[in-house]
């Protein structure tokens, strides 16, 4: 759920339901910094557990909990929701169609 938020709008401005931050917009920082850590820690210990679960003899639970992707993937979202939200750089041009 919380991975919906960096690809969708609704992570870029606090929810109203949000006691004190409500509807100001999220610090990009935030969800970067946080999705990051999370995504290298998923990729540092999705080895030992695919390890794990073939010597126990046992390889289906792969596809049913396929933790080795979660990382990579939520590397790709975080990067993505970076390149989305990022400031535009002083001086260059704008692409068109790409910032809304």
């Amino acid at each position: 759920m919380l991975t919906l938020g960096l690809v969708s709008g609704w992570g870029e401005v606090w929810p109203r339901w949000v006691p004190v931050v409500h509807d100001r917009p999220v610090p990009v920082r935030l969800p970067v910094t946080t999705g990051g850590l999370i995504a290298g820690a998923c990729c540092l210990a999705s080895p030992g557990l695919v390890v794990n679960t073939v010597e126990d003899g046992n390889p289906v639970i792969l596809l049913l909990w396929p933790y080795p992707l979660w990382g990579v993937l939520l590397g790709a979202a975080v990067f993505a929701y970076w390149l989305r939200r990022r400031r535009p750089i002083a001086g260059a041009p704008e692409t068109a169609g790409l910032r809304r």
